[in-house]
Order: structure tokens, then sequence, then C-alpha cells
């Protein structure tokens, strides 16, 4: 099966990712190269205009926005529930 959307990892998340445990950011990355397929899957809950939040291993969160003109997932911010939307609040 072809890939459908390009994921697209910012450099701010990939410093999130990098504060995770091995296991964890395994995880992540996992649920991350599945939005190539599904962009929006079950369990994927929509925010502000185009932006969307997965839950990963009950705790950790995605945060990431979809542009379906260009067939890509940006995400832009990694981290513990605690955490993830005051980063995503402040992203450019």
């Amino acid at each position: 099966m072809s890939q459908c959307y390009r994921v697209v990892i910012d450099p701010q998340a990939i410093r999130d990712l990098a504060r995770l445990h091995p296991n964890v950011r395994r995880d992540v990355l996992n649920a991350a190269r599945l939005l190539e397929d599904a962009p929006r899957p079950p369990g994927a809950k929509h925010l502000d205009g185009s932006d969307y939040r997965l839950r990963v291993r009950g705790d950790y969160r995605i945060v990431y926005e979809v542009d379906d003109d260009m067939r890509m997932v940006r995400v832009f911010a990694v981290a513990g529930r605690a955490r993830i939307y005051d980063l995503s609040r402040h992203r450019s």
C-alpha cells in the first residue's frame, strides 16, 4: 500500500522526542508513522483549525496539523499530558 501523506516532524517536536524515555519515543514515532496512511485515526481529537491531538501510551500526546492539499501531516509538539497544551499554544 502506498503512503498517502508525508509526516514531517518540526524541530521543536524532535527536541520533545529527545526528552522522552526510549520506549515512549519508539511508541510515539510508531504512532506518527501510522499517520501516513490515516491522518485522522480513531481516537484523534480535532482541536482548533487544522490541529489534531493523538494520545499515545495514555499520558503522552502528539499535536499535529493535517494539510490535505499538500497531503502532509506536520507534527509540532510531543509531550506528556501536563505540558502538551502549553507547547502547542506557543508554536509559531
